[in-house]
């Protein structure tokens, strides 16, 4: 989710809140840490935490490459494992857990989590890309960002939400395509809805995140 190419809203005012801040602000350095379904680990990385105090997993076979190439020679604990799985890690092993548009299981998170320790979620809004929606779909849906959270039971304390939604324009062709790439929708669209987009003057979209802080009770 960079939209640093595209030329929009979000580009002229400052965002409500940064992920990476929030993070920041609970992190120590005596933290162990978990980033799940890390990519390459490059958001990982940036925080500059200690790498014997970071694990990471992946389950994409080329990012899990990437991350074999890169984390494992820095001493970042990286395992191979889904983040809806059971996690290869043993009970309250970390201080600080972290989910960037990734899936999980609330059950193994509170598991690997010590008492007290923060769960950082950020995740698509309930009308994140709608726009982009409306153009390749006949029958456009709300996401449902609760979808996957953690509920009552499993453990984990909800201490806050916070969403920020503002509204871009692409007018570009190939910033259009690279948008659409990015999402899970590009691979389950229509030829139909592909030739949409493409015969489009322009796109505008919302873009919404809601991040959400648990903590293990």
């Amino acid at each position: 989710w960079d939209f640093s190419h595209i030329h929009g809203r979000h580009e002229e005012a400052p965002l409500p809140w940064n992920y990476r801040e929030i993070i920041q602000q609970r992190l120590r350095p005596d933290m162990r840490i978990l980033d799940m379904d890390t990519g390459g680990g490059e958001f990982l990385l940036s925080l500059n935490h200690p790498h014997k105090n970071t694990a990471a997993i992946e389950a994409y076979p080329p990012n899990v490459q990437l991350c074999k190439e890169i984390l494992l020679p820095l001493g970042v604990d990286f395992r191979e494992a889904s983040a809806d799985g059971p996690l290869p890690f043993e009970n309250a092993s970390f201080d600080l857990v972290l989910n960037r548009h990734g899936s999980f299981g609330a059950e193994e998170i509170g598991r690997v989590l010590k008492p007290g320790g923060p769960l950082v979620v950020a995740g698509a809004g309930e009308r994140h890309l709608f726009g982009l929606k409306e153009l390749i779909y006949d029958d456009p849906y709300l996401n449902d960002p609760r979808r996957d959270l953690p509920a009552e039971g499993d453990g984990l304390r909800l201490l806050e939400i916070r969403n920020v939604t503002f509204e871009i324009t692409v007018t570009d062709p190939d910033h259009r395509e690279a948008l659409f790439s990015m999402t899970p929708y590009y691979w389950r669209t229509s030829r139909e809805g592909h030739s949409r987009l493409a015969a489009a003057e322009a796109l505008t979209t919302e873009v919404s995140f809601d991040l959400h802080v648990y903590e293990k009770i």
